[in-house]
Parts: structure tokens; sequence; C-alpha cells
């Protein structure tokens, strides 16, 4: 990783400091006499980036916030404990808990409609040279104003939360 985190102290006479892991920190905070921080993330890492905030990160579960981000995949738990923490205000601990529960689906609403449409009914069959009528977009804005889904940017990405109402 780097030096991608950094150290505010809350005394305003200590410079701030960039640190890698607790043991640095550990050692800046003695170097520096400071007793209290305040951290932020200012790599590049896209996990980092968007969760950081949200986790309420301190020098005492810094180290475990760190594992635990680092241990889950991508895209889908990344943005699914994106989701939970930044639109439904989970803490950090209630989302480990929720985190099976959320579907996340590689693409937009709309793309989402199209598939769950083809891959359910076979319109041509059902509705016969009407199907060319189907409305995907109306669906889709139905999906979304229903609460049934709920559209996630990620690292210039777009996913979808495929049972956003059921959580």
């Amino acid at each position: 990783m780097g030096n991608d985190f950094c150290a505010t102290p809350y005394d305003t006479g200590k410079p701030f400091f960039f640190f890698e892991d607790l043991e640095s920190l550990e050692k800046k905070m003695k170097k520096h006499d400071v007793e209290e921080v305040e951290l932020s993330y200012q790599g590049s890492d896209d996990n980092h980036l968007a969760l950081f905030d949200h986790c309420d990160v301190t020098p005492a579960n810094f180290e475990e916030y760190v594992e635990y981000i680092d241990n889950l995949s991508y895209p889908s738990e990344i943005v699914a404990l994106l989701y939970l923490l930044e639109n439904l205000g989970y803490t950090l601990e209630d989302a480990k808990g929720k985190l099976e529960d959320v579907c996340v689906y590689p693409g937009t609403p709309s793309d989402y409609a199209y598939e769950l449409i083809d891959d359910c009914y076979d319109l041509k069959k059902m509705m016969g040279n009407l199907a060319n009528y189907f409305d995907y977009d109306s669906f889709t804005r139905d999906l979304i104003m229903g609460g049934d889904v709920c559209e996630v940017e990620f690292a210039n990405e777009t996913f979808t939360i495929t049972n956003a109402n059921c959580i």
C-alpha cells in the first residue's frame, strides 16, 4: 500500500503525518508525542477511498478495518458494503452481518430490467408481435420508483442493487 493513510492530531500544534500500517502509526504517534488523532485515507485504492469515511476508523480499529476490507471480493462485496453504509446508514459492524443479503448486478438498472425480462419471460410467445411494444424504460422506472432496485456508482462503474427493498 505505501503511506496511504494520514493521521491528523487533535492538538493543532502537532504536525500531521502519513503512515501505512498500525505499527508505523503507533511509532509516529509516539515520535510526535500525540495521544489522539483523526485518520483519513489519502491513497488511490478505490476500495478504501469509497469506504474509509463511512467506517469510523480510529487507531483502535484500524488494523481490523484494513484486514476486513482487503479480504472482501471486488466488486460484489465491496459494492454491497458501500450500499449498506452509504445508502442505508448501517455501521460497519451491522453491515458485516447483512453483506450476504445484498444482491449486486454489474450494470445499470436498465440493463438489469432487459435481462430480467429476457430471462424470465418469452414475450414473443406470450404477446406475439405486441412484444415489440413492451416498454422496458417504463418497467425500469417502475422498478426504481418502487424501491425494487437501486443504482450505485463505484470506481467509475455502475452497479444495481436488485433486492433494494428487501434488505
